[in-house]
């Protein structure tokens, strides 16, 4: 999926990234 990532100052890119997933369901 794509996700507006920080990479520091005045650089915020749109990256692709792992979809969420629950890791440890309550």
């Amino acid at each position: 999926m794509k996700a507006l990532a920080w990479h520091g100052t005045h650089d915020v890119r749109v990256d692709t990234v792992p979809d969420p997933a629950i890791e440890q369901p309550t």
